[in-house]
């Protein structure tokens, strides 16, 4: 059986961002699909993948595996819409801890 508490999955995506996306030296996994950005991390049986596409218009998806079948996941969407806004700037916010 593939099911996963509640508790379990969402200490598993916060340890997840925090050694993907959100750690600035995560390197990135290979690019699933054509221009897309991709991240993996795997502890015991899960496995996150982020994978999203752009920059200042992005649009994204975040699926955690247990053996290899799909548990949990998540699209997401995003638009930076002040044009005097670096995305170096609002990238950096969004990694904080």
């Amino acid at each position: 059986m593939n099911a996963v508490s509640s508790a379990a999955l969402a200490e598993f995506l916060v340890e997840a961002h925090r050694k993907t996306y959100a750690d600035k030296s995560a390197a990135k996994a290979a690019s699933t699909r054509r221009q897309s950005f991709d991240y993996r991390f795997r502890r015991d049986d899960l496995v996150y993948h982020d994978t999203y596409f752009g920059m200042r218009d992005y649009i994204g998806e975040e699926i955690i595996y247990r053996r290899e079948v799909p548990v949990w996941g998540m699209n997401y969407y995003g638009i930076i819409l002040a044009k005097d806004a670096g995305e170096r700037e609002i990238y950096d916010f969004l990694r904080r801890r």
